[in-house]
């Protein structure tokens, strides 16, 4: 349950750092899942959720067998073909928090793992969540959760604070090569007032759908996992592009 005061620096900031959401043993039981489905994959081939950084798909970066792992930078919807992952979103951390800002009945709309390998893993510009998702009111909000050390030398988030008071802003391809699909960038505010995120393994950020974020490249020697999911109420209204999974019901909380 969250305090009254974090429930305002939630309203006002469009953020919520908790501390220790989840201990070690579910971090190594996450990443070792990961690690299960990212073996499965065929190297460089988009499939079961698994994509491939572009710069592997161009060439740009070459790994030796060994290291191909390295070469996914997210898992996209695990949820929707591997069990555990979507066990993990009906039971996803913090949904007592999200219970607090949506509201008893809540639905995971999105479930992303994902990992900024050393030295390569990929900058992703600013943006809205909400940009990507069509359900009204844009208020949902994203529970992301550090599964290493999440400093700026390895991409950490930044936020800009307020930002969820905007309007929807519109966004664009990057002029950059070899960005990863689908990473699009905000458009008509100032970049200037970001401010980074960092976290502990198993501390999370709460934001709200609409504000503003971004992760820097990781020029560093270590990872940079993090496991995300998106929730909104279900009683709002829905697109088609909203692939809903029911993980919390009034009924359920009684």
């Amino acid at each position: 349950m969250l305090s009254q005061a974090q429930i305002d620096h939630y309203q006002d900031h469009g953020y919520l750092i908790v501390e220790g959401l989840i201990d070690n043993a579910q971090i190594a039981e996450i990443l070792s899942n990961v690690d299960d489905v990212i073996s499965q994959a065929e190297y460089g081939v988009d499939e079961h959720s698994v994509c491939w950084d572009s710069q592997i798909r161009s060439g740009k970066v070459e790994l030796n067998e060994n290291e191909q792992h390295l070469g996914v930078f997210k898992l996209h919807h695990p949820h929707d073909e591997f069990p555990y992952f979507e066990n993990l979103g009906k039971y996803y951390p913090g949904l007592e928090i999200v219970a607090d800002l949506l509201g008893e009945d809540i639905d995971m709309i999105a479930q992303q793992v994902i990992m900024k390998p050393p030295k390569h893993g990929q900058w992703q510009p600013y943006h809205q969540d909400g940009h990507y998702f069509d359900f009204k009111p844009s208020t949902g909000c994203g529970v992301w959760i550090a599964l290493d050390p999440a400093r700026v030398e390895n991409g950490c988030l930044w936020v800009v604070p307020g930002s969820h008071k905007l309007d929807l802003l519109e966004h664009e391809k990057p002029d950059v090569e070899d960005i990863n699909r689908a990473f699009l960038e905000a458009q008509g505010f100032n970049k200037d007032d970001g401010i980074p995120v960092e976290l502990k393994p198993g501390s999370a950020v709460i934001f709200h759908n609409k504000l503003l974020h971004m992760s820097g490249p990781n020029t560093s020697d270590y990872s940079r996992r993090s496991i995300v999911a998106h929730f909104a109420n279900s009683n709002w209204t829905f697109g088609e592009r909203c692939k809903r999974l029911a993980v919390r019901r009034k009924a359920l909380a009684v």
